[in-house]
């Protein structure tokens, strides 16, 4: 009886023992992951995107838009600020078109190869166009007339997107958002040697027309993160 006795409280002994260190093991190994998640929440990492703006009311033939964003990450938040480019063939119009902010929102940002966000747009854009010719306005009656004309618009849109990794660091994404876009338009023209031919045209300030709108983004990036 005594034999079995110590044998019992021996093992009790290494029960409680190996309960004791487990215990240990896990609260270290917890804490240790708590403090990586805090740093990592403390993080900040840049990265580089360009991406295609389309339009659905124009073709590509047309001419498109783009943008070349620096983005700033930290934790589950991403902030990009990027011009906003068009290229086609007018010449007589402005290459660089305004500026546009986005918000990213990541609820699960530690996806390794695809992840969702949800998005919020601020984009402001202008266009101008100005140019002289020699128009003929009567038959056989030709004026030396210069145009000039100014677009402004600010969108206001929320919407979802993703990105794909694809290899050390590039990646592929895709977004799409919609809201109300805000806009005005002027012109005038003004015809020489004969006034009274010439024109102005004012819609107001940028708030007093307004439209529903949407903006679809495809573009690819970089992360500078180590």
């Amino acid at each position: 009886m005594l034999c079995e006795k110590k044998y019992i409280l021996k093992n009790l002994s290494l029960i409680v023992m190996n309960i004791f260190l487990l215990t240990n093991m896990s609260s270290f190994a917890q804490s240790d992951s708590v403090s990586i998640l805090k740093k990592e929440n403390k993080k900040i990492t840049f990265s580089a995107n360009s991406s295609y703006l389309m339009n659905f009311d124009l073709s590509f033939k047309d001419g498109f838009s783009f943008i070349t964003a620096a983005v700033i990450k930290k934790a589950n938040h991403n902030l990009s600020i990027a011009p906003v480019w068009w290229i086609d063939k007018n010449r007589n119009g402005n290459i660089f078109k305004g500026g546009m902010l986005s918000y990213r929102f990541f609820p699960s940002r530690n996806r390794k190869c695809l992840n969702f966000y949800f998005i919020y747009d601020l984009m402001f854009t202008f266009e101008k166009n100005e140019w002289e010719k020699n128009m003929e306005y009567i038959p056989k009656q030709y004026y030396d007339v210069s145009f000039k004309s100014r677009w402004h618009s600010l969108k206001n849109q929320v919407g979802y997107g993703f990105n794909i990794n694809i290899y050390k660091g590039f990646y592929f994404n895709q977004s799409m958002s919609i809201g109300i876009e805000f806009y005005n338009y002027t012109s005038k023209t003004d015809v020489k040697d004969n006034p009274s031919l010439s024109s102005e045209y004012s819609s107001g300030n940028i708030f007093s027309d307004s439209n529903a709108s949407s903006l679809l983004m495809i573009g690819i990036g970089y992360n500078f993160e180590k």
